[in-house]
């Protein structure tokens, strides 16, 4: 059992706090559409609304965390309190892209339910008897699509709602959405990496870097340093922490792919070797293999019947390889190097606290 320093369970108390705030929030926000929307459809709208709902509230909020930490750092004057509707607006964007990645990747689970695409073709299963399950996943997946649109649009509806003043708003979503764009950038590589023999571990870098450190953690924290009248030099040594920690924060994220379900229920089980995805923990267990473990490991890439007795050979072969202490090393490298970052950001010893323990968490999260 690992002992959890002061400086990581500081920022759980902080991000606990932060997730009642922003799920209060974003529950009133999207229910406040159902009337506005209703004039449209009722049915449609309390459809997609609910789904919203109950999608982006599960989540653990950390976007929206380190975007009110962005904030403070760069609020020296007036101590302002954190704009909690732009918070929310980040949380709700954070589920649109979710929502697509649910669709690319083919997942069926997310955060212990079924992912809105797999939801919407259940309940179309049930609703209409008799429709073929392949109209129904077309259907779902359709829904879906919308479901994101409209998380992504709602978002920015919180952020105009925020008060602040327009060039302000304009200059730092302007900066948002540079970073949204690496993102797509990010994420289009990754799905061209589903397969490939053997990337290497620069380009699974490069594809993490872009798909995900620019959407956690630097996209959030530039807007929350936008916000609160940032200089230059502050954004830039932003994008480096925070280049980073979502490094840190992707690769445990991939080694909880495949281990998580031993700490949490909620996890899904293994979706990056059934989809075949290249990750570096999966890169890194290839190159580490031989013989008879290569072979297997290779032969199970793609396969989404895999049993759990199947699943837990291949955590024995990616463990004995040493690979999964080679990234978590990795993990905690990039960790590090965010760390030495903190005394450019600031020089209030909570925030820096603070910013400790996103380091930490990023690398050391079970959830």
């Amino acid at each position: 059992m690992r002992n959890i320093c002061a400086d990581e369970v500081t920022f759980r108390q902080y991000l606990k706090d932060i997730q009642s705030e922003t799920k209060a929030c974003l529950e009133a926000h999207l229910n406040a559409q159902k009337s506005t929307l209703g004039d449209i459809d009722q049915d449609t709208s309390d459809l997609l609304i609910d789904a919203l709902i109950s999608f982006c509230t599960r989540g653990k909020m950390f976007r929206a965390a380190v975007f009110g930490l962005g904030f403070k750092m760069a609020d020296k004057l007036s101590q302002c309190e954190v704009p909690i509707l732009v918070q929310a607006g980040v949380e709700l964007i954070q589920s649109g892209l979710l929502i697509q990645d649910d669709i690319v990747d083919g997942d069926d689970i997310r955060r212990g339910l079924p992912t809105i695409h797999r939801m919407f073709a259940l309940a179309c299963q049930d609703q209409k008897e008799n429709i073929c399950a392949d109209d129904a996943d077309e259907i779902g997946r359709g829904m879906a699509m919308m479901t994101s649109d409209l998380a992504i649009v709602l978002a920015y509806d919180l952020f105009l709602e925020a008060e602040f003043s327009a060039d302000t708003i304009i200059k730092a979503t302007t900066q948002f959405n540079r970073n949204l764009i690496k993102t797509a950038l990010g994420q289009a590589m990754d799905v061209s990496l589903h397969g490939s023999l053997s990337p290497g571990t620069p380009q699974i870098l490069k594809s993490a870097t872009y798909k995900t450190a620019y959407y956690t953690v630097v996209g959030p924290m530039q807007l929350g340093a936008r916000l609160a009248g940032a200089n230059t030099d502050l954004l830039e040594n932003i994008d480096q922490f925070g280049r980073n920690i979502g490094l840190a924060y992707q690769l445990r994220d991939d080694i909880l792919d495949i281990f998580g379900n031993q700490y949490s229920s909620d996890r899904k089980q293994s979706s990056d070797i059934a989809g075949n995805k290249r990750t570096l923990l999966i890169e890194n267990t290839i190159r580490k293999t031989s013989g008879t473990e290569h072979d297997l490991f290779l032969n199970s890439l793609g396969n989404r019947d895999l049993s759990s007795a199947e699943i837990n050979m291949l955590r024995d072969i990616i463990e004995g390889s040493g690979a999964l202490a080679e990234t978590t090393k990795k993990a905690e490298s990039f960790a590090n190097e965010g760390k030495n970052m903190i005394p450019l950001l600031t020089a209030n010893t909570h925030i820096a606290q603070l910013l400790r323990g996103v380091c930490m968490f990023a690398v050391y999260r079970e959830d």
